[in-house]
This record gives structure tokens, C-alpha cells and sequence, in this order.
């Protein structure tokens, strides 16, 4: 059995940090297109937010303008992935994810993404990011299904620090306080050891402004056979 600690001597870590850097910045979009997506996620948050009864709000204006947005579109445009042919999949070193941003959790071109901003220094992954309203499960609180993915991703990052990496195995959330939204928030993950394929890595999230601890996390991801 083998171990490494959170960093351990760093060369692992500092080698997949370029890996990491790309990942999360993908290439950037179209301007248009980043107007489009920030557009949408607008509208998604206005639409389980507004009140026609207090805001005088017209849904059936606004869904007018929607369709015919979409009946504008050029058909044979909706495909079975987001990938496109030239995006491998072979290696942890080359595969990106998130190349044209449109991945659903960091991709700033994808309109479901909150999208969580990963960074890497000192043998730690941090991913901030702030859910909106349209991730709100109990008032005021977000929903723990979206916490969880946003665990998934910080973790499997995380997993570079070994200088492996491969699909998640088991990941455990204890929900420790309320996770608002509408406030900047912030993932932490580091590999606790390796055993064998085995990569286990934990992960905390907190309120930025004081800290506070809203979810702590425990994965094992596996890495990928040579």
C-alpha cells in the first residue's frame, strides 16, 4: 500500500496543474454565445422567481419571445453529445471536459452550470461559485442533489494531486448546516491516500465570508489501469 498526503511533495500536484487550469477555463466563447447563455440563465432564474400576481409579469409575452427564438433556430442543429469528433477521451493529460465551456457544472457556455470556477495551488483544488435560485430546494437553502455534483467534480479534480485519475467509485455527503444561495461559496478537496487504484479524497464546503462549514465529503475515485 502506498500513501500520499494532502500536496505530499508536491511533484505529482504541480504537474497536473496546467491540467486543471484547462479544464476550467475551457476555450472561451463566442461573445454572442456567452451573451445567449447569460441570457438563459437569467431567464431561468427569473422563471421560478417572478410572481405575476406582485410583478405584473407576463409569462405568456415572454414565452411568445422564447418560441420564437426557437423557431429561428436552424434545424438539425441538436446532437446526441456535447462533444464534438475531434475531442478525444484517451488520457488524463489530454482529455478536456470542458474545452468549449459547456460542461454542466463549469462550463460558463452551458446555461445549467452554475458554473463552479476550479483553481489548484499547494496540493489543494478549491472550486467557488455561487448557487442561484433556480438550484434553491428549501427557502433559502440549496438543494443537496446540486451540493453533491458540485462534490463530484471538486473531488475528481482533486485526484490529480496523486498524478491518476479515473471515474468517481463512492462519494459520501454529510450535510452539516444549511448551504444558502445568493452568496459566494467555496469547495475544498485534497487526496488523503492511495491504495493501489484507489484514490481517496476528501472535500469541505463553506460560506466564504465566515467560514462556515455547510457540507463535508469522502470519495474514492479509481484510477484508470495503465
Amino acid at each position: 500500500m502506498s500513501t500520499t498526503s494532502p500536496g505530499g511533495d508536491g511533484s505529482p500536484f504541480v504537474n497536473q496543474e496546467a491540467h486543471i487550469e484547462r479544464i476550467n477555463r475551457g476555450e472561451p466563447a463566442p461573445a454572442d454565445l456567452q451573451r445567449l447563455v447569460d441570457g438563459i440563465r437569467s431567464l431561468m432564474a427569473w422563471s421560478v422567481s417572478a410572481r405575476p400576481e406582485h410583478d405584473c409579469v407576463d409569462f405568456g409575452a415572454v414565452a411568445n419571445l422564447v418560441e420564437a427564438a426557437v423557431a429561428a433556430l436552424p434545424e438539425g442543429t441538436t446532437l446526441a453529445s456535447r462533444y464534438v469528433d475531434d475531442e478525444g477521451r484517451a488520457g488524463v493529460g489530454s482529455f478536456n471536459p470542458n474545452r468549449r465551456g459547456t460542461h454542466p457544472l463549469l462550463g460558463t457556455a452551458n446555461p445549467v452550470a452554475p458554473p463552479i470556477f476550479i483553481t489548484a495551488a499547494d496540493g489543494m483544488v478549491t472550486g467557488d461559485l455561487v448557487f442561484d435560485v433556480h438550484y434553491e430546494g428549501n427557502v433559502g437553502w440549496a438543494h443537496g442533489g446540486f451540493i453533491a455534483a458540485g462534490f463530484d467534480i471538486v473531488c475528481g479534480q482533486s485526484t490529480l494531486a496523486s498524478g491518476q485519475g479515473g471515474p468517481t467509485g463512492t462519494l459520501s455527503v454529510r450535510y452539516v448546516s444549511p448551504t444558502p444561495v445568493g452568496v459566494p461559496l467555496r469547495y475544498t478537496g485534497w487526496v488523503d491516500r492511495v491504495e493501489g487504484r484507489k484514490i481517496f479524497v476528501g472535500a469541505r464546503l463553506a460560506v466564504v465570508a465566515d467560514d462556515r462549514t455547510c457540507a463535508t465529503a469522502e470519495a474514492i475515485f479509481i484510477a484508470r489501469a495503465d
